[in-house]
């Protein structure tokens, strides 16, 4: 039996921290915080998925049954790229959902490698092939620290890196006898320290960071946790791209066509454009992102 892979697409209010729960329920429950994350999904981290230089691998959207209404757009986006939509209950967990996804593989694979991708992030397209090229070994944990941000609105990007605390691209591996059921798989997670967040990874027994580049966050007005204002998202921003090839050359390998985006756009948001409150780590050439369109931008920022 051949090693499987699979993206994992929770939407069931997974890794936050408690104190910052009650905002991501409150998002959930209106549906145009669906409508909006299914464009987004769909233009944008499916794309990613579908440039993929290898195409072995399975896509799953894990929700809550209480969310069944309101996710429709989502549901709807998903079935159309043959993903597989599985349920769990209203506690709320990380977990929930995975049991279908461990039934789906039991027997059937050697090690599955599991891959988290939240609903409005994007995988570079070798990140499978590169992954196939590890040495897959159960208990391991493939972490990604250093990759790029992008605007979806002022179309800038810059690299990204947090080393101290990962962002949520991981990759974990789980052998075949774990997979029969939700508590061998639990005692498992436990067993190599992998039940954790993602910024809590270097717990993890049989941890390897992959390069620079894998991965792009993605920042936008309907964000839940990370904006451009944000502390914890500006103090990891390292470089804007301002050179056009160049920033054409990245995103094509996140499967996003830079030209098309430019002229055909998306309704620009004064939310997705905030500007922070104390400087962005950026050099000389300016503090703070840019507020304008790229259309009337003449300041050399990154966007065009």
């Amino acid at each position: 039996m051949r090693n499987e892979y699979a993206f994992i697409i929770p939407f069931n209010r997974c890794d936050l921290h408690k104190k910052g729960a009650w905002r991501y329920k409150k998002t959930l429950a209106r549906p145009e915080w669906w409508k909006k994350r299914a464009k987004i999904l769909k233009e944008y981290t499916l794309k990613s998925l579908k440039n993929q230089k290898s195409q072995i691998f399975s896509i799953w959207g894990l929700f809550l049954k209480q969310d069944m209404v309101n996710a429709k757009p989502v549901i709807d986006v998903l079935n159309s790229h043959n993903a597989h939509i599985a349920w769990g209950s209203n506690n709320e967990t990380l977990l929930e959902g995975c049991e279908e996804v461990l039934a789906h593989y039991h027997n059937k694979c050697k090690n599955l490698v599991m891959i988290h991708l939240d609903s409005d992030d994007m995988y570079a397209s070798n990140t499978i092939s590169f992954l196939r090229k590890q040495e897959i070994t159960p208990g391991s944990v493939f972490y990604y620290s250093s990759g790029y941000i992008y605007g979806v609105f002022d179309r800038r990007l810059a690299t990204f890196d947090a080393p101290k605390a990962p962002p949520p691209f991981v990759a974990m591996v789980f052998p075949n006898e774990v997979l029969k059921s939700y508590d061998a798989w639990l005692k498992f997670r436990t067993r190599f320290k992998m039940n954790c967040y993602h910024h809590q990874v270097h717990h993890c027994k049989k941890r390897k960071k992959m390069p620079h580049g894998f991965y792009c966050y993605m920042m936008h007005d309907e964000n839940v946790v990370s904006a451009w204002s944000n502390k914890h998202t500006y103090t990891k921003i390292g470089k804007f791209i301002r050179e056009r090839p160049k920033k054409v050359k990245i995103l094509n390998r996140f499967g996003i066509d830079y030209e098309r985006v430019r002229h055909e756009g998306m309704e620009i948001s004064n939310k997705s454009v905030q500007q922070p409150q104390v400087p962005i780590p950026y050099g000389e050439v300016m503090e703070y992102p840019c507020r304008r369109d790229s259309y009337s931008c003449n300041r050399n920022c990154g966007s065009d």
